[in-house]
């Protein structure tokens, strides 16, 4: 007698489908109730990663066809690759997601723009950063653009710390009541977001002079040098510490209370740093 077909593989290797390889063994087994080994080898059995291949082949396939028989054939724009030509075993969504992602590091929009959809976007794109082939693939292609453009993080950051601490008096001068603008050539102008002239019909000149935003910079700044990480970590300790504190003279106070009824223990703890 021929012994029937878990009709759970089936379903098993339809979700793996469905969210395009991105979901575990172990989520598909929860999802089915079945054990995890057992999902493990239905997939090594029916080839689930060839037939992922093979899905997204046949979905090119088929808007290939649709080209009315009258129109030239385009040329198909090859995919993009990783930019040192390694593939890392990237299913094609998370070959389009690496390339989106350098875009503008927004995993999310990066996410959407790769194909997956917008109500689990902001999911989707924090895991796929957790994934390590994907990892590799973006810090291969980070390290081939630097190559390329020449643009290292350090450049960068030299560039947001001249915008940070400039200083005013490299721009004007305010001496006996005037203010004067340096020359041109006394001026880094990188650090300037904004320099005009204007006349009025009464003939009264205006001159400004607008630095880029230093605030700003220095935010950035402390978020590269791990500053604000920092201060938010002895924070958090101090937080927890008079939490403790204030835990064991509760207890205290509880224990006397059992002790003796005309006792009273007040708790005040005082904070001794700005948390502004």
């Amino acid at each position: 007698m021929t012994r029937s077909t878990n009709p759970n593989r089936i379903k098993a290797q339809q979700i793996f489908l469905e969210h395009q390889g991105e979901i575990t063994n172990r989520k598909i087994a929860e999802i089915l109730n079945e054990k995890e080994k057992t999902i493990s080898a239905w997939k090594s059995r029916d080839k689930w990663n060839a037939a992922l291949q093979n899905d997204d082949c046949s979905t090119t396939k088929e808007k290939r066809s649709t080209t009315k028989k009258n129109e030239p054939l385009k040329t198909q724009t090859p995919p993009k690759k990783i930019d040192d030509g390694e593939s890392y075993e990237l299913t094609p969504k998370q070959h389009i997601f690496v390339q989106e992602y350098l875009i503008d590091l927004n995993a999310t929009q990066a996410a959407i723009r790769a194909g997956y959809s917008p109500d689990t976007a902001h999911v989707q794109g924090p895991r796929l950063l957790g994934n390590v082939r994907v990892q590799q693939a973006v810090e291969s292609a980070m390290q081939a653009r630097e190559k390329r453009t020449g643009i290292t993080a350090d450049k960068v950051l030299e560039q947001i710390a001249k915008i940070a601490f400039v200083d005013l008096r490299d721009i004007v001068t305010w001496d006996e009541g005037k203010i004067v603008i340096r020359p041109s050539e006394e001026i880094d102008g990188t650090v300037l977001a904004e320099i005009s002239e204007t006349i009025s019909e009464s003939g009264t000149v205006r001159k400004r002079v607008k630095v880029n935003d230093r605030m700003r910079a220095l935010d950035m700044l402390a978020k590269h040098t791990g500053l604000l990480d920092e201060h938010r970590r002895k924070l958090d300790e101090a937080r927890n510490k008079r939490a403790a504190e204030k835990h064991a003279l509760d207890m205290a106070k509880a224990n006397v209370d059992q002790d003796t009824g005309d006792v009273e223990i007040v708790v005040s703890i005082e904070d001794d740093d700005n948390e502004g």
